[in-house]
């Protein structure tokens, strides 16, 4: 979404060759590039990390307000949708957390599943090659995924841990 007229034409010659498009994207956009650009793919793959907004603000680096209120503008325009929400040990990894986003999911009505994405440090050799402290070396899950799929299934929603 950083590049929305490079990205239409992709989408577009995609589209011209029968190949199936989808869109991943965290949400902070232009409501309204990312309608326009949302309408033409096949699906939405929606990064939803954080409930808390202080807490989402702090580690994401923006407003978790307009997100929500971008995820909602899709789901108004009958956008297909999956969210994703990757599972950062200590941080996301609560069965509290994950109910405010089963929620959200649940009033919305259309999402058509959750992803739960694990935690994994594929990045952290290519990180410690290149001196740089990802901050995540540390952490282990605490728990297992499958207990934050829980207040998924109570809502009665598609869950599926990967994806």
């Amino acid at each position: 979404m950083m590049q929305p007229e490079f990205l239409e034409g992709c989408i577009e010659a995609c589209r011209r060759e029968g190949v199936h498009t989808a869109l991943d994207t965290s949400g902070c956009a232009s409501r309204e590039e990312l309608i326009r650009i949302a309408a033409r793919v096949d699906l939405v793959l929606f990064d939803l990390k954080l409930m808390d907004s202080a807490l989402h603000r702090e580690l994401v680096g923006a407003d978790l307000e307009p997100i929500l209120a971008n995820l909602e503008a899709l789901v108004a325009a009958g956008i297909r949708i999956w969210i994703r929400t990757p599972v950062v040990p200590g941080i996301n990894d609560t069965v509290q957390h994950m109910s405010k986003i089963a929620r959200l999911v649940a009033r919305l009505g259309t999402i058509e599943k959750t992803c739960l994405l694990p935690f994994h440090r594929a990045a952290e050799a290519k990180r410690t090659n290149l001196a740089m402290d990802s901050g995540f070396s540390h952490l282990a899950a605490d728990r297992s995924l499958e207990e934050l799929e829980a207040p998924f299934r109570d809502e009665g929603l598609a869950v599926q841990i990967g994806g």
